[in-house]
């Protein structure tokens, strides 16, 4: 077969529970399929569970100097291009 593979091989384990017959609606129920699996809220709860690491000084400080000198940078510019100075 040619690209993708065959039909029955993708479907598979994606099947739709119920009948999808036209009698039925032909399976485009759309009432409810927004927040299904994801609770009355729709939230998700995946990782939920999981707790979070230690905080990473090395890289906070990294961050917030990376972000000064950036500053520092853009003030120097507008300072050297600036009619203040001349």
């Amino acid at each position: 077969m040619g690209r993708g593979g065959a039909l029955d091989e993708m479907t598979s384990g994606h099947e739709p529970a119920g009948d999808t017959s036209a009698a039925a609606g032909g399976g485009h129920e759309v009432v409810g399929q927004a927040t299904a699996g994801h609770g009355a809220a729709g939230h998700d709860e995946h990782g939920a569970e999981e707790e979070l690491g230690p905080v990473d000084y090395g890289a906070w400080a990294a961050g917030i100097l990376g972000v000064a000198l950036g500053l520092l940078t853009a003030a120097c510019f507008a300072l050297a291009t600036s009619p203040v100075g001349r």
